[in-house]
């Protein structure tokens, strides 16, 4: 899922001096403990400022200190000036948490105040994919491409709902969407070698595979997927040598 707020938007409209350089740290860290002591600063100097507590629930949730994290969330929520941003990324801390009918509330908040939120839409089909509503899923994704068609994560989230019912070769143009947008993402090279397999085109999964192991030798789907392909080329000892790779990683 892609990050749930953009802080590149918070620096650009904060007229602070004093809290744009903090805002300018929290987009460079990738230190969870670090984001809170600096979204801490933040709120030390403006109290009101919904962004600090924002980031920190955002980062106590990635710590799995959940009750800290719906905190900060619900403080967030009250001070924001742009309810629609918070309750998008609180939709999606309850996805994550697998609270689908309290996100789908939310998300609801989200598209009734902006009918145009892309992310709204999109995280919308995420939770009818949960679900197993599928159908309903893709017309999220699709309402969410209509307003942006340049989303990697809803042409990818669609291609996987599409490889669920069986729609291979639709999945398969969804992913070379995702990956007209970004040739490196890994996750939709090997998804895409999924429902090239699915369709019996052994080969051209393998491909696939390859070109996700490439950009992460690491991936553990797809060195698994790779020796099923294998497998059912008869390649049994480098399908052994796939299997052996993932468990080296897992």
């Amino acid at each position: 899922m892609d990050e749930y707020s953009s802080t590149k938007n918070e620096i650009k409209n904060e007229k602070d001096p004093r809290i744009k350089p903090l805002l300018e740290k929290i987009n460079s860290s990738k230190d969870h403990y670090e984001i809170i002591a600096l979204s801490s600063e933040l709120i030390g100097i403006n109290p009101k400022h919904y962004y600090g507590y924002l980031r920190k629930a955002i980062s106590y949730h990635r710590l799995k200190q959940e009750e800290k994290s719906e905190q900060s969330f619900k403080e967030a929520i009250k001070k924001a000036n742009n309810p629609s941003e918070v309750d998008n990324s609180y939709s999606i801390y309850l996805i994550e948490l697998r609270k689908f009918n309290e996100a789908l509330e939310y998300v609801d908040k989200v598209i009734s105040f902006d009918q145009k939120n892309a992310a709204g839409w999109h995280n919308k089909g995420v939770i009818f994919d949960a679900r197993k509503e599928y159908q309903k899923a893709i017309e999220c994704y699709d309402r969410a491409l209509k307003i942006n068609e340049n989303s990697k994560l809803t042409w990818f989230n669609k291609g996987d709902t599409l490889s669920d019912i069986g729609e291979h070769q639709k999945a398969i143009e969804c992913y070379d969407r995702a990956l007209q947008i970004d040739e490196n993402y890994v996750s939709a090279w090997t998804n895409k070698g999924y429902s090239l397999e699915s369709l019996g085109e052994h080969q051209k999964a393998i491909e696939c595979y390859d070109r996700a192991l490439k950009i992460d030798e690491n991936y553990i789907h797809a060195w698994k997927n790779k020796g099923y392909s294998l497998e059912q080329l008869g390649e049994h000892q480098k399908a052994i040598e796939c299997y052996d790779r993932a468990l080296q990683i897992d």
